[in-house]
This record gives structure tokens, sequence and C-alpha cells, in this order.
């Protein structure tokens, strides 16, 4: 899920050197959250303001991650080609994964950059509301991104967002960025002549 580059990573306590070989790009959405609300004086607030709704569903989100796939994206592939580099107690992990699975899915869950390749992602990234220190304000928004998994949808990723903040009051619009959004790509065959290719002749 990343484009083909120098890579320098530890896994398991295994430090390589070498090239990825990109075979599947994730989808970005952004969406906007948004709530209209009575304001007020800060003298008399009332039990609920549009800023602390809003801050509630951004925390819920933050603290819900989306499912993870693993087992069932390029993660898979990617420890079947690194297998052989293992020592081999480890080797016995990554070898059986219809056992290990969920211990291995657990490892990645661990470390953000693992973890990113495994579920569509959430990141809270823009939050604007109030204009004056004493005056409670009546519009609250917030902006999130979402890397979005090959094996998710955006509708499957717009609902997940509605079951986790659970509250009608706020509104889920989809914005542009300076990148449009755009659906995950389909994951390319690892078996492929084009892969076999990159693999063993990487650009210099």
């Amino acid at each position: 899920m990343v484009p083909m580059g120098l890579l320098s990573s530890s896994f398991f306590m295994l430090s390589l050197t070498g090239y990825r070989v990109g075979v599947a790009e994730k989808g970005l959405l952004t969406i906007r959250l948004s709530i209209n609300m009575t304001g007020g004086h800060s003298s008399a607030p009332r039990a609920e303001s549009s800023l602390s709704a809003m801050a509630r569903a951004v925390a819920k989100l933050s603290q819900t991650p989306h499912p993870h796939h693993f087992g069932h994206g390029v993660e898979v592939d990617m420890l079947e080609q690194l297998a052989p580099y293992f020592p081999i107690a480890r080797r016995v992990f990554i070898s059986n994964l219809w056992l290990f699975g969920p211990l291995v899915a657990w490892l990645f869950s661990q470390k953000p950059e693992t973890a990113a390749g495994i579920r569509t992602t959430t990141s809270v990234t823009i939050f604007n509301s109030g204009i004056k220190a004493n005056v409670i304000p009546g519009y609250a928004e917030a902006i999130v991104n979402h890397r979005v998994n090959p094996r998710d949808s955006f509708d499957e990723v717009l609902e997940r967002d509605r079951d986790i903040i659970d509250d009608d009051r706020i509104k889920i619009d989809l914005i542009p960025t300076v990148l449009p959004n755009h659906p995950p790509s389909p994951i390319s065959s690892s078996k492929s002549f084009g892969f076999s290719v990159s693999a063993k002749y990487p650009p210099c």
C-alpha cells in the first residue's frame, strides 16, 4: 500500500534494507462534521454546546479504530516474501498465520506504521468553533481524513462513522481538498509478471 521505494524497517526484531513493490493504493476520503445548536453567553451555559457535542464525536472517532483486515490484504504476501529472512523461531509464526494470525495482527496494531497497513485509518485534522472567550458557540465543525483500506468502501466507512458518532445532530459531508477524494485501488496480484519483474530488477 506504499509506493515503491527504499525500505528500512524492523519487525519481530528483523532489520531489513530493500525495496517495496506497491500492489495497491489506499483510498482518500475527507469529510466535514458539523453541528448547529443554540449559542449564548458563557455566564449562563446550557448543559451541552455545539463545541462539547463535536468534541465528544471526534473523541469517539479517534478512540474507535476501524476493524482490521489482517489476513485478507497485501500484508500476507509481504510476510510470505519476508519469511525466508526471519530466524527459524520467528518464521514459525509467519509461516503459520492460520494459527498465529490473531497474534501477528495484534503485533501489527501496536505501531502506527504497521497498524495503518491493515485497516482504514481515521485522523481528525481540523477543529473549528467559537469566536470569543465569553461566547458559547452555536456552530462547530471538524475535518476528518480517512485513508481507506482496499477491503473497505466509502459507504462502509461513512456508515461506520455514523454508528460510532451516534448523534443525528451532527452532519457529515464529503469535502474536496488539495488531493481529491478517491476510492482505494484494486489489489494487483503478486503473482503477476509486472510484480515479478519489479521484485527481481528493482530500480537503482
